[in-house]
């Protein structure tokens, strides 16, 4: 289903993709209780808000899924830098809603934001994160 969804948004119907979204996360998140699968998923979601408006909601995954991901991953992981290429492109959306508002500046901040370096807003300590993540 997350290609389905991936697909979706690709071509514009974004507005399908979100309830199937939704459940892709919900379902999974019962299921997997953990699983960096889930962040994949939620990366997918936030792709489907951003492009319908729902820019805090995707903001919400977005970093969900950059810290989970982060803290599994090498920082030069495939999945990661989606997590963190998608929350730049959430805010420029953002910032052409809302143009002023420090979203161009947030999204210039992630666009320079080196991978091995810790998200610029949301530091995180990877060892602990790892040893809870297994």
């Amino acid at each position: 289903m997350r290609n389905v969804t991936g697909q979706l948004v690709s071509i514009g119907h974004a507005e399908q993709a979100d309830p199937l979204t939704e459940e892709l996360v919900t379902r999974n998140e019962a299921t997997l209780n953990g699983h960096w699968h889930v962040a994949a998923f939620k990366i997918e979601r936030a792709r489907a808000r951003t492009d319908l408006g729902k820019f805090e909601a995707s903001e919400a995954d977005l970093l969900d899924a950059y810290s989970a991901l982060s803290a599994r991953f090498d920082p030069n992981n495939r999945f990661v830098e989606l997590a963190r290429s998608n929350r730049v492109e959430l805010h420029e959306s953002w910032d052409k809603a809302e143009p002023g508002a420090g979203h161009a500046e947030t999204a210039e901040t992630w666009r320079q934001h080196a991978p091995a370096d810790e998200p610029p807003d949301k530091p995180a300590d990877k060892t602990a994160s790892r040893a809870a993540n297994g």
